[in-house]
Parts: structure tokens; sequence; C-alpha cells
């Protein structure tokens, strides 16, 4: 569970990295 959380988040910041033009997008998902 906590390592599905930890991938999960570093999907995330990966995501941030290559897509910092869609805020948006990254709030959505984690809404």
């Amino acid at each position: 569970m906590v390592k599905n959380y930890i991938s999960f988040w570093n999907n995330k910041r990966i995501f941030t990295k290559l897509g910092n033009q869609s805020p948006v997008d990254y709030r959505k998902s984690i809404a």
C-alpha cells in the first residue's frame, strides 16, 4: 500500500516535470 502510494507520487512528479505547462491537469488528477 505504502509502496504503491510512493510510486504513485513518483509518477506524479515525473508527470509534472514533463508537463509543467499543464498545472490544471495535474491538479485535476490529485483532486
